[in-house]
């Protein structure tokens, strides 16, 4: 793979660590355990990217789709509660927007991924209307997300830009993780690069800004807290030995 896309580097994930070390708590309050959970859990799959080979593409691309689930993710398992995953992410970037009020990172974002993105969004591969083997559906599936992707540049709606995109890194991230393409198929190499980049750019942004500006602000609680921490359930587990 091309040295440009290792947009990630040790030195850059001392950096965000370093930085996450000093602004945030060592041992964090019940709501604080919710940003400060997704940080180190997003910093420790980045650091497993980074130490993956430049060309082992698809375990890179998973290891860093996990460090941005880390960041968005929420409760799946409360009961009455159905977790769409796109609607998580939109929430999530409306919480960025929040932060991002007065640095303006997620602007500049938008438009370093511009080219890349619109590639993407653009890849008959990532569209479930091309392996329905619909023609007709597929150009006015992927015109109609072009149109939308162009308007989100236009009014800087940074929800919609984000969301065009992550809906097709969601199709990679499903043909890969189920199972539906193998290490080194065309059709997967041909969306893992543009979309391995994506990530690179996305989570170095996205992580200053939640370190940065994330606290006393309002998140969700952490999915499966970890043992001994605040938000791990207090029940005692039944004994099932002898």
């Amino acid at each position: 793979m091309s040295k440009d896309v290792l947009r990630l580097s040790t030195e850059l994930l001392l950096e965000l660590e370093n930085e996450a070390s000093s602004r945030l708590p060592a041992k964090p309050t019940y709501s604080e355990q919710s940003l400060t959970d997704r940080i180190r859990r997003s910093l420790s799959w980045i650091n497993r990217a980074i130490a993956a080979s430049p060309d082992d593409t698809p375990a890179r691309f998973l290891e860093l789709w996990i460090s941005l689930n880390a960041l968005y993710g929420r409760r799946s398992y409360l009961k009455g509660v159905r977790i769409d995953e796109s609607v998580d992410f939109q929430h999530f970037v409306k919480r960025l927007e929040e932060l991002d009020s007065s640095d303006h990172q997620i602007a500049l974002l938008m438009k370093r991924l511009e080219r890349r993105s619109s590639r993407l969004i653009e890849n008959p591969y990532l569209w479930k209307e091309f392996w329905r083997d619909d023609r007709t559906q597929l150009k006015s599936a992927i015109t109609k997300a072009k149109e939308e992707y162009c308007d989100s540049l236009n009014d800087q709606d940074s929800v919609k830009f984000f969301s065009c995109i992550y809906e097709r890194l969601l199709a990679l991230r499903n043909q890969i993780a189920h199972g539906s393409s193998s290490v080194d198929t065309t059709k997967s190499q041909d969306a893992l690069k543009p979309g391995l980049l994506i990530l690179e750019d996305m989570l170095p942004i996205f992580l200053r800004l939640m370190i940065r500006h994330g606290l006393g602000k309002e998140w969700d609680e952490i999915p499966y807290p970890g043992r001994e921490t605040l938000q791990h359930p207090k029940m005692t587990l039944p004994h099932f030995g002898k």
